[in-house]
């Protein structure tokens, strides 16, 4: 069997913004690009085995629209994980449906601006200016030669260090 990974929904945006297919039970979880998300069910590929999971009406409550192998983005596997191994090989036997997969993910998130690098920098300066109105420190601690406090992020995350003299 191809060796398979779980993802979390954190890193799924990381994950959309690869050319690579993702293989997933669906998703039980929101964010905030949900409603980009095009699945293709691996009941409705020509697999020898069908759990007949997406007969289930919880999950048609959820993801109410399924998509062809031409639009979709995504693919969701058994909830169980069963048919995972099973929809590896029929990718495997046709890499171009897997590869137009791939295609479309990168294109609605990557190349249409859902998912970018500004965006990214963006969230974590975002999230460390929140930190910094929550984080108790002491100001002489982190004062830098100049008298000012600390440095930009940045700066600090390609030096390793807050001396503002290091190469």
């Amino acid at each position: 069997m191809t060796k398979q990974g779980v993802s979390y929904s954190g890193r799924l945006p990381f994950h959309q913004a690869c050319a690579s297919i993702v293989l997933t039970p669906p998703l039980n979880f929101l964010m905030h690009n949900s409603h980009l998300i095009r699945p293709l069910l691996s009941t409705s590929l020509d697999l020898k085995s069908s759990s007949g999971y997406d007969k289930k009406e919880d999950f048609l409550i959820r993801w109410p629209n399924q998509h062809t192998t031409s639009e979709a983005n995504i693919v969701f596997v058994d909830p169980k994980w069963s048919d995972l191994e099973e929809t590896i090989m029929y990718f495997e036997k046709y890499p171009e449906l897997a590869k137009r997969i791939a295609r479309n993910q990168r294109k609605m998130f990557v190349e249409r601006g859902n998912v970018e690098v500004a965006a990214e920098v963006c969230y974590w300066r975002a999230l460390i200016r929140g930190w910094s109105q929550v984080a108790r420190y002491d100001e002489e601690d982190w004062r830098d030669a100049d008298g000012g406090v600390g440095m930009r992020w940045e700066t600090f995350m390609l030096k390793g260090t807050m001396d503002k003299t290091a190469v």
